[in-house]
């Protein structure tokens, strides 16, 4: 049985830096575009290793509820919205 640890949504801190790892501090909050979901390796884990070049460093003012969803959400709504061939409308005023 394979163990599978889904999910894409996600939010974490910086804990060590690999070798050559210089460009976020422990403790600097972080968002990923790949955090290995598909792979097996989702967010649904206490600890995850992901190559520097994918994270995406989180402002103070950014909540983590926010960022968690701030990658996947966007593309969601996109294919939803591309899915269901909606025509552009005006804006609610």
């Amino acid at each position: 049985m394979m163990r599978v640890l889904s999910a894409c949504a996600g939010v974490g801190r910086v804990e060590i830096n690999g070798e050559g790892a210089t460009k976020f501090s422990k403790g600097q909050r972080v968002i990923s575009f790949n955090w290995g979901a598909l792979k097996g390796n989702g967010t649904w884990q206490q600890y995850r290793v992901v190559p520097e070049k994918t994270l995406i460093a989180v402002p103070d003012s950014v909540s983590d509820t926010s960022a968690a969803q701030a990658i996947v959400n966007p593309v969601t709504v996109l294919g939803f919205v591309e899915v269901q061939s909606f025509a552009p409308t005006r804006a609610c005023s």
